[in-house]
Protein backbone atom coordinates (compact mmCIF):
# COMPACT_ATOMS: atom_id res chain seq x y z
CA UNK A 1 0.00 0.00 0.00
CA UNK A 2 1.11 3.57 -0.58
CA UNK A 3 0.54 7.06 0.74
CA UNK A 4 1.07 10.48 -0.82
CA UNK A 5 0.59 14.04 0.44
CA UNK A 6 -2.25 16.16 -0.88
CA UNK A 7 -0.04 18.62 -2.74
CA UNK A 8 2.16 15.89 -4.33
CA UNK A 9 5.32 17.31 -2.77
CA UNK A 10 8.15 14.87 -3.54
CA UNK A 11 10.46 15.62 -0.61
CA UNK A 12 9.19 15.77 2.96
CA UNK A 13 10.92 15.76 6.32
CA UNK A 14 9.91 13.18 8.92
CA UNK A 15 7.98 15.81 10.91
CA UNK A 16 6.07 16.84 7.77
CA UNK A 17 5.16 13.23 7.02
CA UNK A 18 3.88 12.68 10.56
CA UNK A 19 1.79 15.86 10.52
CA UNK A 20 0.29 15.22 7.07
CA UNK A 21 -0.29 11.47 7.29
CA UNK A 22 -3.86 10.25 7.18
CA UNK A 23 -5.48 6.92 6.33
CA UNK A 24 -7.70 8.69 3.80
CA UNK A 25 -4.60 9.09 1.57
CA UNK A 26 -3.57 5.41 1.78
CA UNK A 27 -4.33 3.47 -1.42
CA UNK A 28 -3.26 0.30 -3.17
CA UNK A 29 -2.63 2.29 -6.35
CA UNK A 30 0.24 4.13 -4.67
CA UNK A 31 2.16 0.94 -3.87
CA UNK A 32 5.17 1.44 -6.16
CA UNK A 33 8.72 0.54 -5.16
CA UNK A 34 10.91 2.73 -7.37
CA UNK A 35 14.57 2.26 -6.46
CA UNK A 36 15.73 5.01 -8.82
CA UNK A 37 13.31 7.47 -7.23
CA UNK A 38 14.52 6.44 -3.77
CA UNK A 39 18.14 7.03 -4.79
CA UNK A 40 17.21 10.43 -6.20
CA UNK A 41 15.36 11.35 -3.01
CA UNK A 42 18.25 10.25 -0.81
CA UNK A 43 20.63 12.33 -2.92
CA UNK A 44 18.39 15.36 -2.45
CA UNK A 45 18.44 14.90 1.32
CA UNK A 46 22.25 14.64 1.26
CA UNK A 47 22.46 17.90 -0.69
CA UNK A 48 20.41 19.64 1.98
CA UNK A 49 22.98 18.81 4.67
CA UNK A 50 25.59 21.36 5.65
CA UNK A 51 29.16 20.42 4.74
CA UNK A 52 29.83 19.82 8.44
CA UNK A 53 26.86 17.46 8.74
CA UNK A 54 27.81 15.57 5.58
CA UNK A 55 31.43 15.24 6.69
CA UNK A 56 30.28 13.63 9.91
CA UNK A 57 27.84 11.32 8.10
CA UNK A 58 30.53 10.18 5.64
CA UNK A 59 33.00 9.04 8.30
CA UNK A 60 31.83 5.40 8.68
CA UNK A 61 31.84 4.91 4.90
CA UNK A 62 35.50 5.67 4.17
CA UNK A 63 37.64 2.64 3.34
CA UNK A 64 40.61 2.10 5.63
CA UNK A 65 43.28 3.81 3.53
CA UNK A 66 40.99 6.65 2.48
CA UNK A 67 39.97 7.23 6.11
CA UNK A 68 43.61 7.64 7.07
CA UNK A 69 44.25 9.97 4.13
CA UNK A 70 41.13 12.04 4.84
CA UNK A 71 41.92 12.42 8.54
CA UNK A 72 45.43 13.59 7.63
CA UNK A 73 44.06 16.49 5.56
CA UNK A 74 43.90 19.96 7.12
CA UNK A 75 40.38 21.10 7.94
CA UNK A 76 40.09 23.42 4.92
CA UNK A 77 40.96 20.57 2.54
CA UNK A 78 38.42 18.28 4.20
CA UNK A 79 35.76 20.93 3.70
CA UNK A 80 36.77 21.37 0.04
CA UNK A 81 36.60 17.62 -0.58
CA UNK A 82 33.20 17.13 1.05
CA UNK A 83 31.74 20.14 -0.74
CA UNK A 84 33.17 18.93 -4.05
CA UNK A 85 31.48 15.52 -3.94
CA UNK A 86 28.21 16.54 -2.27
CA UNK A 87 26.33 17.00 -5.55
CA UNK A 88 27.56 13.62 -6.82
CA UNK A 89 26.42 11.48 -3.90
CA UNK A 90 23.13 9.61 -4.02
CA UNK A 91 23.98 7.36 -1.08
CA UNK A 92 26.75 7.58 1.50
CA UNK A 93 28.02 4.17 0.37
CA UNK A 94 29.29 5.95 -2.79
CA UNK A 95 31.71 8.05 -0.73
CA UNK A 96 34.84 6.15 -1.78
CA UNK A 97 33.86 6.20 -5.46
CA UNK A 98 34.05 9.99 -5.54
CA UNK A 99 36.83 10.54 -3.00
CA UNK A 100 39.40 8.45 -4.81
CA UNK A 101 40.66 11.31 -7.02
CA UNK A 102 41.42 13.33 -3.89
CA UNK A 103 42.74 10.65 -1.56
CA UNK A 104 44.65 8.12 -3.65
CA UNK A 105 48.44 8.02 -3.38
CA UNK A 106 50.68 9.46 -6.07
CA UNK A 107 51.66 5.91 -7.06
CA UNK A 108 48.00 4.97 -7.50
CA UNK A 109 47.42 8.12 -9.56
CA UNK A 110 50.39 7.36 -11.80
CA UNK A 111 49.03 3.87 -12.43
CA UNK A 112 45.71 5.32 -13.54
CA UNK A 113 47.37 8.07 -15.58
CA UNK A 114 49.44 5.48 -17.45
CA UNK A 115 46.21 4.22 -19.04
CA UNK A 116 45.37 7.67 -20.45
CA UNK A 117 46.37 8.78 -23.93
CA UNK A 118 46.71 12.40 -25.06
CA UNK A 119 46.84 13.62 -28.64
CA UNK A 120 48.88 16.66 -29.65
CA UNK A 121 45.91 19.03 -29.47
CA UNK A 122 45.26 17.93 -25.90
CA UNK A 123 48.92 18.33 -25.00
CA UNK A 124 48.76 21.87 -26.39
CA UNK A 125 45.90 22.59 -23.99
CA UNK A 126 47.93 21.22 -21.09
CA UNK A 127 50.99 23.28 -22.04
CA UNK A 128 48.82 26.39 -22.14
CA UNK A 129 47.46 25.46 -18.72
CA UNK A 130 50.99 25.12 -17.34
CA UNK A 131 51.90 28.54 -18.76
CA UNK A 132 48.81 30.09 -17.18
CA UNK A 133 49.56 28.60 -13.78
CA UNK A 134 53.16 29.82 -13.92
CA UNK A 135 52.26 33.43 -14.64
CA UNK A 136 53.38 35.78 -11.84
CA UNK A 137 50.55 36.60 -9.47
CA UNK A 138 48.33 33.69 -10.49
CA UNK A 139 45.17 33.71 -8.37
CA UNK A 140 45.22 30.34 -6.59
CA UNK A 141 41.51 30.48 -5.71
CA UNK A 142 38.17 29.25 -7.12
CA UNK A 143 37.78 32.57 -8.96
CA UNK A 144 41.31 32.28 -10.34
CA UNK A 145 40.85 28.76 -11.66
CA UNK A 146 37.50 29.58 -13.22
CA UNK A 147 39.03 32.60 -14.93
CA UNK A 148 41.99 30.52 -16.12
CA UNK A 149 39.79 27.86 -17.73
CA UNK A 150 37.59 30.47 -19.39
CA UNK A 151 40.67 32.30 -20.66
CA UNK A 152 42.10 29.09 -22.13
CA UNK A 153 38.84 28.46 -24.02
CA UNK A 154 39.03 31.95 -25.51
CA UNK A 155 42.76 32.04 -26.31
CA UNK A 156 42.76 28.54 -27.83
CA UNK A 157 39.39 29.07 -29.53
CA UNK A 158 38.08 25.81 -28.08
CA UNK A 159 34.86 24.75 -26.41
CA UNK A 160 34.86 23.92 -22.70
CA UNK A 161 34.86 20.18 -23.32
CA UNK A 162 38.07 20.32 -25.34
CA UNK A 163 39.79 22.25 -22.55
CA UNK A 164 38.28 20.71 -19.44
CA UNK A 165 38.61 17.07 -20.56
CA UNK A 166 42.39 16.91 -21.05
CA UNK A 167 42.96 18.95 -17.89
CA UNK A 168 40.76 16.57 -15.88
CA UNK A 169 42.48 13.50 -17.32
CA UNK A 170 45.95 14.93 -16.65
CA UNK A 171 45.09 15.91 -13.08
CA UNK A 172 42.94 12.94 -12.00
CA UNK A 173 43.43 10.23 -14.64
CA UNK A 174 39.65 10.12 -15.11
CA UNK A 175 37.19 11.51 -17.62
CA UNK A 176 34.48 12.46 -15.15
CA UNK A 177 33.98 13.33 -11.52
CA UNK A 178 33.47 16.36 -9.29
CA UNK A 179 33.38 19.87 -10.75
CA UNK A 180 36.76 20.52 -12.36
CA UNK A 181 37.28 23.84 -10.58
CA UNK A 182 36.74 22.12 -7.21
CA UNK A 183 39.38 19.56 -8.16
CA UNK A 184 41.87 22.25 -9.18
CA UNK A 185 41.33 24.25 -6.00
CA UNK A 186 41.80 21.13 -3.86
CA UNK A 187 45.16 20.23 -5.42
CA UNK A 188 46.46 23.78 -5.63
CA UNK A 189 48.93 25.36 -8.01
CA UNK A 190 52.12 23.48 -7.14
CA UNK A 191 50.60 20.01 -7.15
CA UNK A 192 48.73 20.76 -10.36
CA UNK A 193 51.93 21.82 -12.10
CA UNK A 194 53.61 18.63 -10.93
CA UNK A 195 50.82 16.49 -12.39
CA UNK A 196 50.44 18.44 -15.63
CA UNK A 197 54.18 18.32 -16.30
CA UNK A 198 54.10 14.52 -15.99
CA UNK A 199 52.05 14.53 -19.17
CA UNK A 200 53.54 17.38 -21.19
CA UNK A 201 57.13 16.73 -20.16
Amino acid sequence: MGWSPKDETELLGSDDIVSQFGLDRVHKSGAVFDIQKLLWMNGQYLRQLSVSQLREAMQPFFSGTFKVAFDALPDDKQVLLVGAIQDNLDVLADTNDYCDVFLETDAEFETVLATCEFNEDQRSVLRACVDALQKPGFDDSPVGYTAMLESLCVSLNLGKGKVFKPVRFAVTGRGSGPLITDVLVFFGKERLLERLKRTVG
